[in-house]
């Protein structure tokens, strides 16, 4: 997916398309739950941390300032989110 694409995806989850919040999850999931179990060390770990992501994302994508890659923007939730987890 390119930056245009995903520009698109996040406009239209923004105004509450679920299946452009859909494929947002599905473009990142893959990292993210080796990030995840990086960090939590087991599968469940891993996946509650993923879903917190998931969820903190939703929430403020409205924020999302196109300043960094929307990957990179991800990621440092979902390693917030373990670290938060581990603490």
């Amino acid at each position: 997916m390119d930056d245009t694409e995903i520009r698109k995806y996040i406009e239209r989850a923004i105004e509450g398309d679920e299946d452009s919040f859909a494929a947002l999850i599905s473009f990142v999931q893959n990292k993210a739950y080796a990030i995840a179990y990086r960090y939590m060390k087991n599968d469940a770990d891993a996946r509650d941390a993923m879903q917190e992501a998931f969820i903190k994302m939703y929430l403020n994508l409205g924020s999302f300032g196109y300043r960094s890659k929307f990957e990179t923007w991800f990621y440092r939730i979902l390693i917030n989110c373990c670290l938060d987890a581990l603490r």
